[in-house]
């Protein structure tokens, strides 16, 4: 049984059994089919709304016996409540599972927020990379010289192309 907070500070409980499993199941949010996949687990960190379903099955109950719509739930949360729901839950995979497994489970937690830090910083580099290349292109079309800095800084704009190069 792990916990965390959603943004209005109350305190939620997640506690993986085979009951939790089925309702997740029946929610259309099959833990173990992810589990079972190559890219699942990863899922749980690239796909907040997938997190944030799991989240509101798990905690149906709760949601009852507080008398709390599943919506004001959800609407408490950010991205930093709805990664600690998600680390909630791979805790309480890790304390369902046993094994090899479990032992899957503890890895995922450990390197999945650096991988995710590394992929965020290719992907603002990338950008960066782009966003100067299209400049450059601008520059290049409005001024009718060719860049010395970026040669095929065109190409970053094709849309932009009046003609032949």
């Amino acid at each position: 049984m792990t916990t965390f907070k959603d943004g209005d500070g109350r305190e939620w409980r997640i506690t993986i059994t085979v009951g939790a499993l089925r309702r997740l199941r029946k929610a259309g949010c099959d833990l173990l089919e992810l589990f079972g996949r190559q890219d699942g687990l990863m899922r749980l960190y690239d796909d907040s709304v997938l997190v944030v379903d799991m989240l509101s099955a798990l905690l149906a109950k709760d949601f009852e016996a507080r008398k709390l719509p599943a919506e004001a739930f959800e609407e408490s949360l950010t991205e930093e409540h709805i990664a600690a729901g998600r680390d909630a839950i791979l805790q309480g995979l890790e304390r369902f599972f046993t094994g090899p497994r479990a032992d899957l489970v503890r890895h995922v937690r450990r390197v999945m927020p650096e991988l995710r830090r590394q992929m965020m910083e290719e992907a603002g580099a990338a950008i960066e990379r782009t966003a100067a290349a299209a400049v450059a292109g601008l520059a290049e079309l409005i001024s009718g010289e060719k860049s010395t800095s970026s040669p095929d800084a065109s190409d970053a704009i094709p849309a932009l192309s009046l003609g032949p190069k």
